[in-house]
């Protein structure tokens, strides 16, 4: 399989991250479109070719109070203007359901630890999926070796 992911427009948002040292895309789904369920997520997005990860927030901003459903995403390690542009962002795995912080420092922090989790976890999957593609790119450097009766299958890294 292959993470959940989907592809709409950037759109502008009340630029709240940004303020928060956390800037976002924000993208709204088509009525009648799946939607996955509310919460934060571990994610990644595509960008010229480079894979980079996210921190995704998934349903109303609870904290904020915003009527409409809609994604924010937190691309880390990006600096750039998407607006207006389709962006796909796949989601990895599931962090926590939304919360009502107190205020935005405490909004911030958790972000932060989202963040750093998101991290570790687009680095487990990008290792995992180069071990795939490093097996896959070897089909042309199979070598098999029936010597001994049996079939034994040889990956010639190269």
């Amino acid at each position: 399989g292959r993470p959940f992911s989907y592809d709409f427009t950037v759109v502008a948002g009340d630029r709240r991250g940004h303020l928060l040292g956390f800037p976002t895309i924000n993208q709204f789904f088509p009525d009648g479109f799946v939607q996955p369920k509310h919460g934060v997520y571990a994610s990644y997005v595509e960008i010229g070719g480079k894979a980079y990860p996210a921190v995704t927030n998934f349903g109303r901003r609870p904290t904020i109070g915003t009527p409409s459903v809609r994604s924010e995403t937190c691309i880390l390690g990006f600096s750039g203007d998407l607006y207006g542009t389709d962006t796909e962002v796949h989601l990895l795995e599931f962090l926590r359901a939304e919360k009502k912080f107190d205020g935005l420092s405490s909004l911030s922090a958790q972000i932060k630890a989202d963040s750093e989790s998101a991290v570790k976890i687009f680095e487990n999957t990008i290792a995992n999926r180069r071990d795939i593609t490093k097996i896959q790119n070897a089909k042309a450097q199979l070598a098999f070796d029936e010597s001994d009766g049996g079939l034994n299958i040889i990956i010639k890294e190269g």
